[in-house]
């Protein structure tokens, strides 16, 4: 999680004075409880509990990262299994990485110019600020258009 906010110029401390911070910037701010709490997000169970109150245990399959890393189709087949679907499919493709996380990929130029980190963080910064508030407002305005919608047109 670290390294990965690091990656994206997200984070700028460094990991100690991270850890020191974080009770600190967990008390002020979603964005750092949901981004730059690396000690808080790793108690998985608090986690689950949480899940566990809006679903069945049954309904959730929990996967550890590194054992499915080490033993790809064994895992893939759980899965399929866990969501009743065919595990006949896609074991072609089982070790091949398709999504690869631009944060953990070494970028020469942020390497050359570390200040184009912060920029490319501040830049998605703004846009998903932007696109959060145009999603809100088409919501709010499709909400209103099935209200309208759903209300039984009156006779004169």
């Amino acid at each position: 999680m670290y390294w990965n906010e690091r990656g994206k110029g997200r984070e700028q401390l460094s990991f100690e004075e991270a850890i020191e911070a974080e009770q600190g910037r967990i008390e002020k701010s979603d964005y750092a409880r949901n981004h730059l709490s690396y000690v808080s997000r790793g108690f998985y169970d608090e986690s689950l509990e949480r899940l566990y109150r809006t679903f069945a245990p049954e309904q959730v399959y929990v996967l550890i990262l590194e054992e499915s890393r080490r033993e790809p189709q064994k895992y893939m087949k759980e899965v399929y299994n866990f969501l009743e679907v065919d595990d006949a499919q896609g074991f072609d493709n089982v070790e091949k990485q398709f999504n690869r996380n631009w944060a953990t990929v070494p970028r020469e130029i942020f390497k050359k110019y570390p200040a184009l980190g912060a920029l490319e963080a501040k830049y998605f910064w703004l846009i998903s600020k932007v696109s959060r508030r145009l999603y809100r407002k088409n919501v709010y305005k499709r909400r209103r258009m099935m209200l309208l919608l759903s209300k039984p047109f009156r006779k004169s």
